[in-house]
């Protein structure tokens, strides 16, 4: 009931403060008899805040009832907040780094990126004019999911907590663990995804120096205790192991992108697509598939050719291209074709 009753009043004031911001300026903008909107722009426009505000709640009142220290809880919300997209950010880059010819902006790699996370992409729409954010409705609707779920897991958190527990930075040893481990982690990540865009250079033992400090310094502020912080330094090997793990992954998953080929025969149609454009025109614009036999030919060769690197920079055009199968199923490729076989799909 009180946790009910808590989580109430915080989104009370939050979609209050939301709905009355906007109405406040629906009024002023009326007034201008050169401005126009429609009653959908206006809940388009306050719907994202809305569900971002169930999101900050979910992960604010998690990050409280999880440790016992205000600067555990700005630190493990934080990390709720942070940590999940951060994560797969940094692996759907990796793999497209060591990939020359998977194409994140299309298809599942979309949704594992920056671009599908709420905040970023309302800071996207506010200062860039960026609109895709305020009709993307598969953002929306994850984006609330995420927030319902952080609060129902912070009800059942809530009635497990112990009220022993409210000056400590966890509630309990393993948690303090699992905290460290996950606020070290893409640190540690960083360091083994230079590795992978450049060999082993100097500057990535600095950011293995930044890996440890942040382990340590998240030790010490939280607890206070430097006897903790030498203690628990061994299991600084726990998120080295989770990196190599997750790199493992990353080159286990480009390695089937690469035997993922196709024939002329599997082959049905083309189109070709933009990395540049933007969410709103993505949304806007729709996908023309162009069949073509010869089409079926030239891209294969051309996947071929751009995955064993036998691609010339002088004598090929750089596309993007979506192929679909007869299958059904599309797939999303950057390829290298040849000019004089671009030209005949180009035309």
């Amino acid at each position: 009931c009180v946790y009910v009753s808590f989580t109430a009043a915080v989104l009370t004031w939050a979609f209050g403060t939301i709905i009355a911001s906007t109405l406040v300026n629906t009024i002023l903008w009326s007034l201008a008899s050169s401005y126009s909107f429609s009653l959908s722009t206006i809940i388009l426009g306050m719907l994202p805040f809305l569900v971002l505000s169930v999101q900050m709640a979910g992960v604010m009142i998690l990050a409280m009832t999880v440790t016992g220290t205000k600067i555990s809880n700005f630190l493990v919300a934080i990390l709720f907040f942070l940590f999940f997209r951060a994560m797969s950010t940094f692996c759907v880059t990796a793999l497209d780094e060591v990939s020359n010819v998977i194409n994140i902006n299309y298809g599942a790699y979309k949704y594992f990126g920056l671009e599908f996370f709420l905040p970023f992409s309302l800071l996207l729409g506010i200062f860039d004019g960026e609109a895709g954010v305020f009709v993307d409705a598969k953002l929306q609707i994850y984006s609330l999911f995420v927030g319902i779920l952080f609060l129902v897991i912070g009800g059942f958190a809530y009635k497990k907590r112990r009220s022993e527990s409210a000056s400590k930075s966890a509630p309990s040893k393993l948690l303090q663990h699992v905290y460290r481990f996950a606020v070290t982690l893409p640190f540690v990540f960083m360091v083994a995804f230079f590795m992978m865009i450049d060999g082993i250079e100097g500057y990535q033992i600095i950011l293995a120096l930044v890996a440890v400090l942040v382990y340590v310094l998240y030790e010490l502020i939280t607890t206070k205790k430097l006897k903790s912080v030498v203690k628990t330094l061994p299991l600084m090997i726990i998120p080295v192991l989770v990196t190599v793990l997750m790199v493992s992954g990353i080159y286990i998953t480009r390695n089937a992108i690469y035997n993922d080929r196709f024939t002329t025969e599997e082959f049905d149609s083309f189109c070709f697509t933009s990395p540049y454009l933007s969410s709103y025109e993505s949304y806007m614009v729709e996908e023309v598939f162009v069949k073509s036999d010869r089409a079926g030919e030239i891209l294969s060769d051309a996947l071929n050719y751009s995955l064993d690197g036998g691609y010339n920079y002088q004598s090929t055009t750089y596309e993007h291209v979506l192929i679909k199968l007869k299958s059904g199923r599309i797939m999303a490729r950057n390829l290298h074709i040849p000019d004089s076989e671009y030209v005949e799909l180009d035309n």
